[in-house]
């Protein structure tokens, strides 16, 4: 009855299904969560993982879409790209189609090596009337560089429910630096 968790409850226990290689009830329990909060950058992360475990390439697809749509700066979401990209490749026989998945794999690892800046996000929590984003840059440039980051904060059907901005740098090339916004 998953109407009767929230969200989060529903995520926490995929992750514990998936910990537990129980990738179907992970999948069930995590699609479930995400009809409720479809754009859950972490909780789609997770899924994909889980996908990969389970080489459902079929899934993987708009999922890992979903996932650089939200979280395009960050390294994971193009890996788990080039993870879908992988199983294709590996599960083709067409010689052609195979190469083109293996092309598409080095593409979407490439496009995971030059994202810059990288931006990690390592706490997003909800405080009251408020919500906390803290997180590191990363400058993968040659270059020292400043950086105004914009974030979206989402509702449960995907509209843009508030917005904010914060200033990070200079930051020098090769070198990061942490931010946090409220």
């Amino acid at each position: 009855s998953p109407e009767k968790f929230t969200a989060d409850q529903l995520f926490e226990a995929a992750s514990n299904a998936a910990a537990a290689a129980r990738d179907a009830d992970a999948i069930t329990l995590f699609d479930n969560g995400l009809k409720k909060n479809p754009n859950h950058r972490i909780a789609l992360l997770n899924l994909a993982n889980v996908l990969f475990q389970a080489k459902n390439s079929d899934r993987m697809d708009a999922v890992t879409e979903r996932l650089i749509n939200i979280d395009p700066n960050n390294p994971d979401s193009w890996r788990m790209r080039a993870g879908y990209w992988q199983l294709r490749q590996r599960a083709e026989t067409d010689a052609a189609k195979k190469k083109a998945y293996g092309d598409s794999t080095l593409a979407a690892i490439k496009a995971r090596d030059g994202v810059n800046p990288k931006i990690t996000v390592f706490l997003a929590a909800k405080a009251a009337d408020s919500f906390q984003i803290q997180g590191n840059l990363s400058n993968e440039s040659d270059k020292a560089a400043s950086y105004n980051l914009k974030f979206e904060l989402l509702d449960e059907a995907g509209n843009v429910a508030g917005t904010k901005e914060v200033a990070v740098g200079p930051v020098d090339a090769g070198a990061s630096a942490t931010f946090s916004l409220k």
